[in-house]
């Protein structure tokens, strides 16, 4: 199991102890306009790559220097086969500290990393190794393992985070997800109804509990049933066949695609062409419309044009050059 601590010291600004996780997966529900990050809230997702737990908002001791008061952040990652005792245990506490408003978790991460800023401001691998390890230390010290409770059912529901049955259920969804079972267990600060979730509500097709914590909402009185996750169409992942590259030729040109509506509007334009070509000088008969109940004549057949052969034309015959007439010589000198 991985964990990363999150804090901020009297003069350093909020930041992840050591090294940050690989991704941060969290803000996606900020993206989505589903909860706050900032504000105390369990969220936990699991897939087939594993499980993961962001969890924030827990009250510390200590303040900054414009006397605000500081709070601690915790992420953890892992699989089913990994420490998921001490995960459900961290899980557990800080849902209960985060409702009560309890700081005695906080205050013991402070007396087991003070002090602080030197640990947020290391550089060396060295010294960002042993903030690491000093800071992941001080999580497992703070929280104790707990005994993992699942849910045998699956479930999908909307509750509210002051109730404490829907707390235990919470925690049962929780355990599922430590357990390898797919879906979320999620406290929401910007959602009160289940048509604020039905977008997650169609997306998520494993577990889904919700815990809403919307100030000033109205008492949700029990837990809303969310429907089933809508199938997704997804498209095909990579290349497929037509953009593969053909060996030793170049790639094929992009077809142009002929809209629906032109391609209706040539089929009628050349079916109407033909029929005029075909078509002979004498009008079609109009249709003859009769009674249901009287057989309905059989039209006569239309006759077949026929066919004349185009007479070639006559050649005109070229007018006959007259001989040309011999001149007679001049007459001779003296001829009288």
């Amino acid at each position: 199991m991985r964990v990363y601590l999150r804090t901020r010291g009297h003069d350093v600004d909020y930041g992840f102890i050591g090294t940050s996780p690989p991704q941060a997966w969290w803000r996606k529900y900020k993206d989505l306009q589903l909860t706050d990050i900032e504000a105390p809230v369990v969220l936990a997702e699991g897939d087939h790559t594993g499980w993961r737990v962001y969890l924030h908002g827990l009250d510390s001791g200590r303040r900054d220097n414009r006397t605000t008061l500081i709070r601690y952040g915790v992420v953890l990652e892992g699989t089913a086969d990994d420490d998921t005792a001490t995960a459900y245990g961290i899980v557990r506490a800080w849902l209960t500290a985060i409702t009560t408003g309890s700081a005695d978790l906080g205050e013991a991460l402070d007396r087991a990393l003070a002090p602080v800023d030197p640990l947020l401001v290391a550089e060396s691998s060295e010294d960002v190794k042993a903030a690491r390890e000093k800071a992941e230390a001080a999580v497992r010290v703070a929280f104790e393992p707990a005994d993992l409770t699942a849910g045998d059912h699956s479930a999908r529901w909307l509750g509210d985070i002051d109730e404490a049955n829907d707390q235990i259920a919470f925690m049962g969804v929780v355990g599922r997800l430590l357990s390898g079972r797919p879906g979320r267990a999620l406290v929401l600060t910007f959602a009160e109804t289940p048509e604020d979730v039905a977008g997650l509500t169609m997306k998520e097709p494993g577990d889904l509990a919700l815990l809403t914590a919307r100030p000033g909402r109205v008492p949700a009185g029990g837990r809303h049933v969310l429907g089933k996750a809508q199938e997704a169409h997804l498209p095909p992942v990579g290349r497929t066949e037509r953009e593969r590259p053909r060996e030793g030729r170049p790639p094929r040109k992009p077809r142009m695609a002929i809209p629906l509506a032109l391609t209706a509007t040539l089929t009628l334009g050349a079916t109407g062409m033909g029929l005029y070509l075909n078509s002979s000088d004498q009008p079609l008969p109009a249709p003859m419309v009769t009674n249901s109940a009287t057989p309905m004549a059989t039209p006569d057949p239309l006759p077949t044009p026929t066919l004349k052969p185009t007479p070639k034309p006559k050649k005109t015959p070229k007018p006959k050059k007259s001989p040309k007439s011999k001149k007679s010589p001049p007459p001779a000198e003296g001829d009288g």
